[in-house]
C-alpha cells in the first residue's frame, strides 16, 4: 500500500516550481509508517538515510485554525513544539530536535524515536507491578514539577504524551501546547482530562495540577476515570463526582489509602489560585484520615420520577421535522428508522406512556399517524424488532393497555399485517433484528386482541426461534447473548410456551438456561478482560443475566446475584446506556431487588449526567461526550431503569 496519495506525491516528491524531489529535505528520510493521520497534518515513523536513526516526523498544514479569526493554526502548534524542545534541549525527558523545514506550505519536524512503551502497551505489561506504576508516576510529578519551575505549563496534558519503559523511565512527547505560565490561553483539551466546571477557554497551572490527578488515576489503576460537568442546581460538582470515584477505587483495592490522599491532595490544589510544588507518592503519609465531600448527601437532593417528567414535557413540545424525527440520534441512528425503538419514536412512545395523561393524546395521536406509513424498506432492519416497525408496533400496544384508544388497535392491525406479509422476506433469525422479535410482537397483538389467524401464524413460524436455540453452542458469550444470540431466541420460545400453553420446548429450554447458568459461573473471572459491549445487554454478561431473571429468577437466584457483584465491579470499562453500558445491568437489579447494586449503579450515572441547557438532567452518551433522547443509546431507557421498570419487551401470558 503506497504511504502517499498522487497528490502528496506530486506536491512532496516531484519538481515543481517550488521544490524538487532532488532537493526537497523530506528525500533525507525513509517513510516506515503512519503513526496517526490527521486533517492538520500526519505523523509518520521514518529513518533517517545517512545514519539508519530511527525519528518522528510531524507535519503540519496552514489554515487548519484554532479559532474564528485565524490566529493560530496548527502550524503554529508545531513550531511551537520545536520552540520548546529547543528550550528544554538540556533535559532528559524531551526528545532531541533533528530538523525542521518547509514543503510548499506545510512545515515540518524532525525529532528522535524514542523507544519504550505507550501508554496501553505500559499498563499491559506493568499489570502485577505496581512499584513501577508508582515510580513512572514519581517521575511524571518531577517533570511537571520542572516544567512548572521553568514558568511554563503543560495545557493539554493526557496519560498518551508520555512515552513509558519497563523500568519506570518517562519521556514527555508532546510539547504542542507548552506555554508561559503567564500566557492565559487554552485552545485545546482532552475530555475527562480538564475539569469541565472550570472556563476552558483559559490555562492555568491548576489545570496541570487537575489533569496530573486523572492521569495518576489512570496510571495506578490502568482505567480512565469518566465524569460529568457539575449540576449549579443541588450544587453536585465535577471536583466531588471524581473525589467519589476515586474513594470507590480505594474501597475496591484498586487503589491505596497513600494512594487516595495524594490524588485528593491534587485536586485540592487545582481548586486553590497559588502554584506549588507537587508531592511524590513516597511523601505522603500511609496513614493519613480524609474529610472528602459526602456524595450521599447529593444524591439525597435528585428526584429522578421529576427529572423523568420534565424530559417528557420537553419532548412533548418538540416538533416533529419532516423525516420523523423529534431529535438528533447518533450518527447509526440516523440510517435507521425513525420509528424504531433503539433509535427512534417506538422509545420515546415506551416512555411516554409511563407518564400518560389525557391531555398528550391529541400530540401523540398526530405523531403516531404521520409515522405508520414510513416506509420500513427504505431503512436498515427496517422490519425489527430494536430498529424497526415490530418495536413500533409493541410501543403502541403498550400504549393501547393503558388509554383503550381505539385508533391504536386499528394502527395495530395494519402494521400486523404487514409485519405477517414480509415476514417470510426477513433473513435473521435473532431478537434484535430478525424473526424472533418480529414473532414476539405479534404474540403480543394476541394477548390483547383474539386473532386466531394470527395465533396459527406464529405456530407455525415458532420453530425459526428454535433453530437459532438449537444451532451449535461454541461457549461464547457473543454466540448466546440477548440481542443477537440464543438467549434472546429461548426468551421468546418461554413467551410462547406461556402464553400458547405448548410445553414440547420445555425440555429443550431448561437444558439452555442451565448452560447459561454454567456459563456465567465459568466466565465470571474473565468478566474484567470484556469491553463495553461484553459486559452489555444487547451482546454480553448483562443480556445473559437478564435472560436469567426473565426465565426463572428464583431457580438461578445465586448466580444472578454473583454475577451482578462482579460485573459491577467493571463499572469503569461500561457506558450509561441501557443497550450497551450500565443500565443494562441495573435493569436486572429489578428483578432481585439488589440493592447494594441498584445504588451503586445509580450514583455512578449520576456522577455522568449533567444539566443542559435546558434545565434538563441528561447522561453521557456512548462516546462519554454528546447526549442523546434515545431508547436505547440515551436518556430514556437510562431514565427507564432508574425508575425501576421491568424489561420493556417482557410478555407473559397475563399480559
Amino acid at each position: 500500500m503506497d504511504l502517499f496519495s498522487e497528490e502528496e506525491k506530486r506536491i512532496y516528491f516531484q519538481t515543481t516550481c517550488e521544490v524538487s524531489s532532488k532537493d526537497s529535505a523530506i528525500n533525507k528520510y525513509k517513510i516506515e509508517k503512519i503513526i496517526k493521520r490527521s486533517n492538520k497534518g500526519n505523523v509518520y515513523r521514518a529513518i533517517r538515510k545517512s545514519d539508519g536513526q530511527k525519528v518522528i516526523i510531524k507535519q503540519s498544514r496552514p489554515f487548519v485554525n484554532y479559532d474564528t479569526e485565524g490566529e493560530w493554526t496548527a502550524l503554529d502548534d508545531i513550531k511551537n513544539e520545536a520552540y520548546m524542545l529547543k528550550k528544554l534541549a538540556d533535559k532528559s525527558y524531551t526528545t532531541n530536535l533533528i530538523d525542521e523545514f518547509y514543503i510548499v506550505d506545510d512545515y515540518f519536524l524532525v525529532q528522535e524515536q524514542v523507544d519504550g512503551l505507550n501508554f496501553e502497551e505500559f499498563i499491559r505489561e506493568t499489570e502485577y507491578s505496581l512499584n513501577i506504576r508508582e515510580k513512572s508516576l514519581d517521575n511524571i510529578v518531577n517533570i511537571v514539577n520542572d516544567i512548572h519551575k521553568l514558568g511554563y505549563k503543560i495545557v493539554d496534558i493526557a496519560p498518551t504524551n508520555f512515552i513509558y519503559t519497563k523500568k519506570g523511565d518517562i519521556t514527555l512527547i508532546d510539547l504542542e501546547t507548552m506555554t508561559p505560565i503567564k500566557d492565559k490561553v487554552r485552545r485545546v483539551k482532552t475530555p475527562m482530562m480538564v475539569n469541565p466546571d472550570t472556563d476552558l477557554t483559559i490555562s492555568s497551572v491548576q489545570q496541570d495540577y487537575f489533569s496530573l490527578a486523572l492521569i495518576g488515576f489512570s496510571l495506578l489503576t490502568g482505567d480512565f476515570l469518566s465524569f460529568s460537568k457539575g449540576d449549579q442546581k443541588t450544587g453536585l460538582s465535577a471536583f466531588i463526582k471524581i473525589c467519589h470515584l476515586i474513594k470507590i477505587a480505594r474501597l475496591d483495592n484498586k487503589i491505596t489509602k497513600q494512594q487516595e490522599y495524594w490524588l485528593y491532595d491534587l485536586l485540592m490544589m487545582s481548586q486553590g489560585e497559588k502554584i506549588q510544588k507537587i508531592k511524590q507518592l513516597k511523601q505522603i503519609p500511609s496513614d493519613i484520615l480524609l474529610n472528602t465531600p459526602d456524595f450521599s448527601s447529593y444524591f439525597e437532593k435528585y428526584n429522578f420520577k421529576e427529572e423523568a417528567e420534565n424530559i417528557k414535557s420537553y419532548l412533548l413540545a418538540k416538533s416533529m421535522d419532516k423525516s420523523g424525527r423529534l431529535f438528533p440520534s447518533n450518527e447509526f441512528g440516523e440510517f435507521v428508522s425513525p420509528v424504531s425503538f433503539q433509535h427512534g419514536f417506538g422509545g420515546v412512545l415506551f416512555f411516554m406512556n409511563k407518564y400518560y395523561v389525557e391531555e398528550d393524546e391529541n400530540t401523540v395521536k398526530e405523531w403516531l399517524t404521520k409515522l405508520e406509513n414510513y416506509e420500513a424498506t427504505n431503512f436498515l432492519h427496517g422490519y425489527s424488532l430494536l430498529f424497526g416497525k415490530a418495536g413500533f408496533l409493541f410501543g403502541i400496544l403498550d400504549r393501547y393497555e393503558k388509554t383503550k384508544e381505539r385508533y391504536l388497535i386499528d394502527i395495530s392491525k395494519r402494521l400486523v399485517d404487514h409485519l405477517m406479509r414480509v415476514y417470510d422476506n426477513i433473513s435473521n433469525l435473532d431478537f434484535a433484528l430478525g424473526r424472533s422479535g418480529i414473532l414476539l410482537c405479534l404474540m403480543k397483538y394476541c394477548t390483547i386482541v383474539d386473532d386466531k389467524k394470527l395465533a396459527n401464524f406464529i405456530k407455525n413460524n415458532i420453530n425459526d426461534a428454535y433453530s437459532l436455540l438449537e444451532s451449535e453452542d461454541n461457549g461464547d458469550i457473543y454466540f448466546n447473548n440477548f440481542a443477537h444470540g440464543r438467549s434472546g431466541a429461548a426468551y421468546v420460545l418461554k413467551a410462547y410456551t406461556d402464553i400458547f400453553g405448548d410445553s414440547r420446548y420445555q425440555n429443550h429450554l431448561q437444558k439452555f438456561s442451565d448452560g447459561i447458568s454454567e456459563l456465567l459461573e465459568e466466565k465470571l473471572s474473565s468478566f474484567s478482560k470484556l469491553d463495553n459491549l461484553g459486559l452489555s445487554w444487547c451482546d454480553g454478561v448483562s443480556g445473559l443475566i437478564l435472560y436469567l431473571c426473565l426465565i426463572d429468577k428464583e431457580r438461578y437466584s445465586e448466580i444472578i446475584y454473583k454475577s451482578q457483584l462482579e460485573m459491577v465491579q467493571q463499572y469503569e470499562a461500561m457506558g450509561t446506556s441501557f443497550c450497551h453500558g450500565l443500565s443494562s445491568l441495573l435493569q436486572t437489579t429489578i428483578y432481585n431487588k439488589n440493592q447494594k447494586v441498584e445504588q451503586f449503579i445509580k450514583k455512578i450515572l449520576l456522577t455522568r449526567s449533567y444539566r443542559n441547557n435546558d434545565r434538563l438532567l441528561q447522561f453521557q452518551g456512548e462516546d462519554g461526550i454528546n447526549s442523546y433522547f434515545d431508547f436505547g443509546v440515551g436518556n430514556l431507557g437510562i431514565y427507564w431503569t432508574l425508575l425501576g421498570y421491568t424489561f420493556p419487551f417482557e410478555l407473559s401470558k397475563g399480559d
